[in-house]
């Protein structure tokens, strides 16, 4: 029989017919009509291939045809027929998928979770009972826990990084930030103690010992160094070591102070000079008149208060004006003879532009323009005691407080004197603070504001850098 007679007709030119050896051509027979069928496959490729029904071959049967596919485009027409649990396995493997990708998502939550929760103890410091030490990397390394090993070096970022658009945790808000490191901590206020006596803080400190804290602890970065009894400085070697221990950014001021008018000595005198000889002397205090004395010393401390303004030519004149006590002579709400008499003593010795501190003010406002418009600079230093004024006179005091010029008001605590907590019994110059946060209550204004304006205010009179 012809060999081409064995192929259904229409399909000589699609395949080949692969041959084995001369014994199996002979065995080769014309498929039946119903194996001879034709499978119609979609061009488009979309569904797959049906085989058609067919009789199972009998043992005497001869082998069928083994086509093989062509090399060329027409591969897709002649795909090996799928088994009968074709469909089932594939369905069985896309749900693996599935939870292979879920598996995958919920250990990538997991990790990010994680990173968030060491970030956050990072930021918080150091665990209780945990080693925590410097980082070459300039990190900080944290322990996490017994048997944890220790968390790796994480670098706080300097600035707030925006979050990334690309997805959910990807990035760092601001937000994140301010909620795990907090605001950071601002700088202390600074301050200017512009009237304080050290060496009487140091026989206080010597009989007791300071009880409390300042309620609003500032940095004191400068000071007025005054030293009003010649008893003392007079010493031999006082100033010397006073000059030695003077801080930068103070000065000192030098002078007598009105109680001891009487039985002062020209050796007294004479070291008040030398005192005022050396340039750090930026003032000379503490010098004026004070009636709460007995009335006999009155004369004496006006002499001596002209004899020490023929040496202010050049220097703060620090005033020290205080009426009298009770129902003596003198005595008033505000001393406004007081400060007549020294304005009126001051204008005949002294020129229009003589740099003046008064210190411990405690008069009105219409004492306050008096000045003002005799003395181009005239200062006005407020202590602790403003905190608790009592009488007639409180209301017109708290007004002469807020009628300063901003440019022409001082702090002062007088320490160990003047307490703005009377109780507490003496005070340091690092309870400037307390005071400024009193002015700045009656004036109606921030702490910082009063702080700030006085310091300049100070290193503007005493000529201070």
């Amino acid at each position: 029989m012809d060999s081409e007679a064995l192929l259904p007709p229409g399909v000589e030119d699609e395949i080949e017919v692969e041959i084995g050896s001369a014994s199996e051509v002979g065995s080769l027979r014309a498929p039946s009509e119903a194996e001879s069928t034709e499978i119609n496959v979609e061009e488009t490729g979309g569904s797959a291939p049906v085989e058609a029904p067919c009789e199972p071959a009998s043992e005497a049967d001869p082998p069928k045809l083994q086509m093989a596919p062509q090399a060329s485009g027409t591969l897709s027409e002649h795909l090996p027929l799928a088994s009968p649990g074709a469909d089932t396995q594939k369905r069985k493997l896309s749900e693996a998928e599935r939870a292979q990708k879920r598996y995958k998502l919920n250990k990538r939550r997991k990790e990010r979770g994680k990173r968030a929760k060491q970030a956050k103890k990072l930021a918080q410091g150091p665990l209780s009972g945990t080693a925590a030490g410097p980082s070459t990397s300039g990190g900080l390394t944290v322990g996490v826990g017994r048997g944890r090993g220790q968390m790796p070096t994480w670098l706080r970022p300097p600035q707030p990084v925006e979050s990334s658009p690309t997805g959910r945790g990807r990035g760092i808000t601001p937000q994140m930030l301010e909620h795990v490191l907090g605001e950071r901590p601002r700088p202390p206020l600074q301050a200017f103690d512009s009237h304080y006596h050290p060496d009487r803080i140091d026989l206080k400190r010597a009989k007791t010992q300071l009880q409390g804290e300042p309620c609003h602890p500032v940095k004191v970065v400068g000071g007025i160094w005054n030293f009003c009894d010649p008893v003392r400085y007079s010493a031999p070697g006082f100033l010397d070591r006073v000059f030695r221990e003077l801080p930068e950014g103070y000065a000192v001021a030098v002078g007598i102070h009105p109680k001891q008018a009487s039985g002062l000595s020209r050796y007294h005198f004479e070291a008040l000079r030398l005192a005022l000889a050396d340039p750090r002397v930026r003032g000379i205090s503490e010098v004026g008149l004070d009636w709460s004395t007995d009335d006999s010393e009155w004369g004496a401390q006006e002499q001596l208060f002209e004899r020490l303004l023929g040496l202010s030519t050049g220097r703060v004149l620090v005033l020290h004006l205080r009426g009298a006590n009770g129902s003596r002579a003198g005595n008033e709400p505000i001393p406004r003879s007081i400060h007549k008499l020294a304005r009126d003593a001051i204008r005949r010795r002294c020129p229009a532009t003589q740099r003046i501190h008064l210190h411990c003010f405690m008069g009105s406002p219409d004492i306050v323009d008096e000045w003002t418009s005799t003395f181009t600079y005239a200062y006005f230093g407020v202590t602790g005691s403003a905190s608790y004024y009592c009488g007639a006179g409180a209301s017109l005091k708290k007004l002469g407080i807020r009628s300063i010029p901003q440019n022409r008001l001082l702090l002062e605590t007088d320490a160990p004197y003047l307490p703005v907590r009377p109780r507490q019994g003496w005070q340091t110059e690092s309870f400037i603070g307390d005071v400024g946060q009193v002015v700045a209550s009656i004036r109606g204004v921030s702490l910082s504001q009063v702080l700030e304006e006085t310091t300049i205010n100070a290193r503007e009179l005493y000529c201070l850098k």
